[in-house]
């Protein structure tokens, strides 16, 4: 038995299915296109109704503008990956330092350490660990996605959060590895590869804008090689190849009460950060 019962609803939704169907048929036509579109299990709702239903990052417009105005967002941090020292590609998946997916919807009430239009400091951060990012994402090709490098259309317009895992290149085009929280029918097993150095500041669908370090920690290893990782619902950041132990959570900041080994803690990011926490349920 399908999702609709109803008669009436059955024809409207079959009806949005045909318009969808459509659009998939047309873009998959086109030659020159990097990525291909899918009837998936968003493919029965109206753009209309997908944003709706699954736009979840909440951001205010003051927070991005002292984002995006301000002449140094958050600290510089010492552990970033130096810009000589970029590998040619990242994939923390292999690393075993992303988790399961899981379908959430995510809200972001503030901001982090990465500055905003910055996308050498966003590789480099994405070199050293994975990396929360807020995107637009409500539209249709994206939520259609099969596979593929993503190359738009897109605005600036942040209306999602997912998890920058990684980055590559294939044939001359660079992108990112991108995990969603809306499960593994959508995209590659739950993953997008999205274009990155377009040479527009603000990024593809605004990637560049809002970044913020997740906090990912090693919590078990044996002689200095890390065995499993954890992505931490916490605001500070466990430094490589350490272990650590968050037990307690106050407001912005984090009382850290258990030490193991020799665990070493790195200071909150920013007095005014984003809720790592927050952005990390979507993903944990």
């Amino acid at each position: 038995m399908g999702r609709h019962t109803l008669p009436s609803k059955k024809q409207q939704r079959f009806k949005v299915f045909e318009q969808n169907y459509e659009y998939v048929t047309r873009h998959n036509a086109r030659p020159n296109s990097s990525y291909t579109l899918s009837l998936n299990a968003f493919a029965d709702l109206t753009n209309h109704e997908f944003k709706a239903k699954y736009m979840g990052l909440s951001l205010s417009a003051s927070d991005l503008a002292i984002r995006l105005n301000s002449e140094k967002v958050g600290v510089e941090r010492p552990d970033l990956v130096k810009e000589s020292d970029l590998p040619s590609s990242v994939d923390w998946r292999k690393q075993g330092a992303v988790t399961e997916l899981k379908r959430h919807v995510v809200t972001i009430d503030s901001y982090a350490d990465i500055p905003a239009k910055n996308e050498k400091k966003l590789q480099q951060a994405v070199a050293t660990q994975p990396v929360s990012v807020g995107i637009c994402g409500s539209e249709a090709s994206f939520q259609l996605y099969s596979g593929g490098i993503f190359t738009g259309p897109c605005s600036a317009s942040l209306d999602h959060a997912v998890l920058i895992v990684g980055y590559d290149s294939k044939d001359g085009q660079d992108y990112w590895i991108i995990k969603n929280s809306w499960g593994r029918s959508w995209g590659m097993d739950g993953y997008m590869h999205m274009k990155r150095n377009t040479g527009n500041g603000e990024g593809l669908c605004g990637i560049n804008l809002l970044a913020s370090g997740e906090t990912c920690c090693c919590t078990r290893d044996i002689f200095g090689i890390c065995l499993k990782w954890k992505c931490c619902g916490a605001e500070s950041q466990c430094v490589a190849k350490t272990i650590a132990l968050v037990v307690h959570m106050i407001t912005r900041f984090v009382t850290l009460k258990g030490r193991i080994g020799n665990s070493t803690v790195a200071q909150p990011l920013a007095q005014k950060s984003i809720s790592a926490s927050q952005v990390a349920e979507a993903f944990i």
